[in-house]
């Protein structure tokens, strides 16, 4: 948790300090993720779907690069059925991506697609493995700290001075094992969100 406020507390100077070329806004989404090799013995693995909420901001001095960063709510984890009995792990994250942007066409243009890349970071909350009426807390066996690789694309469509639609379908690779004992295991997510972002 020191980590996250540190994190925040850099992106808030950052924001203060490059106001001129800076958008803030909020977002909201869906994740369909999954864990590495949850199959078990066998089992059919599911994607678990859960919600991203998050606020995010950017700072881009030029035409077709900018810098970003967010801090958001995010539900990950997998279903996994074996011998017809479903096993669901939810895990809550507070999720801090850092990312590098190339936007598209020109800075007068209301249509503006994107591709990005960075880091995302991960600070375990909560959640639990279920399995018929049984739960056991995930703290009890998973990482409070996760890392991975963030990919991906969208855009951003302003709809009035300084104001922006945003659209983004990502991927996030994860690159710690969430396990504390045995087997590694890695978050795999993809999610979509959609927000807003203004400029100040």
């Amino acid at each position: 948790m020191k980590s996250y406020l540190i994190v925040l507390g850099l992106t808030l100077v950052t924001s203060l300090a490059f106001a001129q070329n800076s958008s803030i806004g909020p977002s909201v989404g869906i994740n369909s993720a999954w864990i590495s090799d949850s199959d078990g013995e066998g089992g059919d693995v599911r994607n678990l779907i859960g919600l991203n909420a998050g606020l995010n901001y950017l700072y881009s001095k030029y035409v077709h690069f900018g810098l970003g960063a967010g801090v958001g709510f995010s539900r990950e984890g997998v279903i996994v059925k074996s011998r017809g009995v479903d096993t669901k792990a939810t895990l809550d994250y507070i999720r801090v991506p850092l990312k590098i942007h190339y936007f598209f066409n020109h800075l007068d243009d209301a249509f503006r697609p994107k591709v990005y890349v960075g880091p995302s970071l991960g600070f375990l909350l909560g959640g639990k493995v279920k399995t018929g009426d049984v739960s056991v807390d995930v703290k009890d066996f998973r990482e409070s700290f996760d890392a991975g690789l963030l990919v991906g694309t969208g855009f951003n469509y302003k709809f009035a001075s300084r104001s922006w639609f945003t659209f983004d379908l990502n991927y996030t690779h994860g690159l710690i094992s969430i396990n504390k004992t045995g087997t590694d295991q890695f978050n795999r997510n993809v999610g979509v969100t959609m927000g807003l972002a203004y400029g100040f």
